[in-house]
């Protein structure tokens, strides 16, 4: 439930990373509205195997940029993939304690996780509970905060598999390897992952750019239900804001990210259901009033 667009530019060496809500409701090819986070399984149980090109495909019509490359991992294959590098260092910025973490035993149990602040070293399944944790208290409970994490994260990632440690050291390197058959897909071939790993000594995570997509006041998304169903979309309907981030991955800030308020002035709207579902006319007006349309009135319409 972690979708990372990211960009490299070598010539550069700039270096861009945007975290994309699981929340958000896009446009998906055959399935028509739906959250972003659903696609993979789409592509997965339709196209025998697809997910990540239908991931691909999806967030490059969305976001209007060529995906290039993909690489989908696992839940197990990010254990293991951080135990092969013998752990990773991470700055946790705020303690937090998240009452209710599930665990992977099959019958739905929970446990309490504590994280203190400071720099922790992390193996692998405590570094997937870091990344995971969706309730934490001290503002470390939405999925923005959860995505800021996961990009701290990676560049703890990035930072031990270019020390010492790890490229000195054949036997990691060996498990690293075999951890990456067995846990990781991606449609980079083998010269494709060297070279893009050489790249990664002239990259400094000061040149990264980090962004995370948040409903926050002004930003370019907000929430709302549809169906009952809890959902990120776009203000005024319009995906220009989000792709003006994505061309501008490199040097995107605030100033980018937290777009003024542009609600429509003096728009009035007559919403009809012609549909079989019940509500759907109410849910819809709910919808625009949020984003600033002044609604009418709402009806039903014949079929």
């Amino acid at each position: 439930d972690t979708i990372i667009f990211a960009s490299v530019r070598p010539s550069t060496k700039e270096v861009g990373m945007l975290s994309i809500p699981r929340d958000l409701s896009v446009p998906i090819e055959g399935y028509g509205w739906q959250k972003i986070n659903h696609v993979n399984a789409y592509g997965e149980g339709e196209a025998s195997g697809h997910g990540p090109e239908l991931a691909a495909q999806t967030i490059g019509e969305v976001f209007d940029q060529p995906i290039h490359y993909w690489v989908k991992i696992d839940f197990k294959g990010f254990e293991e993939f951080i135990d092969a590098i013998g752990g990773v260092d991470v700055d946790v910025e705020r303690a937090f304690t998240d009452p209710a973490y599930p665990i992977d035993d099959g019958e739905g149990n929970i446990v309490t996780l504590e994280f203190e602040k400071g720099l922790a070293h992390m193996d692998g399944e405590t570094a997937l509970r870091f990344v995971r944790s969706r309730h934490g208290n001290n503002n470390e409970g939405s999925d923005f905060a959860r995505a800021a994490r996961q990009q701290k994260l990676i560049l703890a990632v990035k930072r031990k598999l270019l020390s010492p440690t790890t490229l000195l050291n054949p036997a990691r390197i060996a498990r690293l390897i075999d951890t990456l058959n067995d846990n990781i897909r991606t449609n980079m071939t083998t010269w494709e992952m060297i070279r893009f790993a050489n790249l990664g000594n002239i990259f400094d995570s000061d040149e990264i750019n980090n962004l995370v997509l948040t409903t926050a006041p002004g930003g370019p998304l907000y929430e709302t239900t549809v169906n009952g169903a809890y959902v990120i979309l776009p203000r005024n309907s319009d995906w220009t804001p989000l792709q003006d981030i994505a061309e501008r991955i490199f040097t995107a800030d605030d100033e980018i990210v937290q777009l003024p308020d542009a609600a429509p002035r003096d728009i009035r709207i007559e919403i009809q259901n012609g549909t079989d579902l019940s509500g759907l006319a109410t849910e819809t007006a709910d919808t625009l009033t949020l984003q600033g349309y002044e609604i009418v009135r709402v009806g039903n319409a014949p079929p």
